[in-house]
């Protein structure tokens, strides 16, 4: 791919993460989606992580993303704060421990190890939402995961050095991100051949 071009998928990769958190955002406002805390706490530190790995790696434009990812899961934590924790589940606090054990663990790890580590970590904060995706998929807003999966194939695109450490975070959130509207759009659509 040549170099002028990295910048380009970059920035579409930054307006799709964009794209996708306006209506996560403002659907939560409203009370339609309710995300859940520990996920996107977890998503937030953890892709920080990645982020700070990619940016060690040279990754450039197929950085952004992740930086743009930050912003939105934090403003998202806040937003998801306000509605306490009557929900969590004691899986959610065996996820949320092991995120808190993973990242004790990080500042061990070598740049790879601990950007492989984030990941499977940030895997692990997909479980809290999803076991409440399958209970109630109507509370989450699909457009963010569909535009964050298209969005990490932008970012891996745009990786100035293709390196294991410079694509493992949005390829490996790309993945997750597919498998989250799988859930969402499968659920949906039982819950509808129910209801007819």
């Amino acid at each position: 791919m040549p170099d002028l071009m990295l910048p380009v998928f970059g920035a579409l990769s930054v307006a799709l993460g964009l794209a996708g958190y306006v209506p996560y955002i403002r659907d939560t406002l409203a009370g339609r989606t309710k995300p859940h805390l520990f996920s996107w706490l977890i998503w937030a530190v953890l892709t920080a992580v990645g982020f700070a790995g990619q940016l060690r790696a040279g990754a450039g434009p197929g950085a952004w993303a992740a930086g743009v990812t930050v912003a939105g899961c934090c403003t998202v934590v806040v937003l998801a704060a306000r509605g306490g924790l009557g929900y969590v589940t004691r899986l959610d606090w065996w996820c949320l421990a092991g995120a808190g054990c993973a990242l004790a663990l990080w500042p061990l790890a070598g740049p790879l190890a601990a950007v492989a580590l984030a990941e499977v970590v940030s895997g692990a904060g997909f479980v809290p939402t999803v076991v409440k995706s399958l209970k109630g998929p109507g509370d989450e807003t699909l457009s963010v995961y569909s535009l964050a999966a298209v969005k990490s194939g932008l970012a891996a695109v745009a990786v100035g050095r293709w390196s294991l450490l410079g694509l493992l975070s949005p390829v490996a959130g790309g993945l997750m991100e597919v498998v989250m509207v799988v859930v969402l759009v499968s659920r949906r659509r039982v819950l509808v051949g129910v209801l007819v």
